[in-house]
């Protein structure tokens, strides 16, 4: 995208903007926009994707930060609190077969 285009879209010029850098633009010259998004775009619109973008972001470190947690760390075996055995406490689709031992 070029700021000819940019420049049809009105005063605001996306290419001026925090996060544009070598190699995937430089300002005032180009920006990376692969999908398109940002061909008729105003200020309104670019500040909504960019915290959806932000969001998304922060989402997406929540879960990974989830896996890793689920994976790292366990409670004690909830079928019996007086042991330390956590073999014994089934994990992944083990947990739901039958033969599982349940607090019930």
């Amino acid at each position: 995208v070029t700021p000819q285009t940019a420049a049809a879209a009105g005063n605001f010029d996306i290419s001026m903007q925090n996060g544009v850098c070598a190699p995937y633009g430089e300002p005032r010259v180009s920006y990376w926009d692969p999908a398109g998004l940002a061909s008729d775009i105003d200020a309104d619109t670019f500040r909504q994707y960019r915290k959806a973008e932000l969001k998304h972001g922060r989402i997406c470190m929540l879960g990974v930060l989830g896996l890793v947690a689920q994976h790292t760390w366990r409670f004690k075996p909830f079928f019996d609190q007086n042991t330390d055995n956590f073999q014994q406490s089934p994990s992944g689709i083990g947990a739901a077969a039958a033969g599982t031992p349940s607090a019930a």
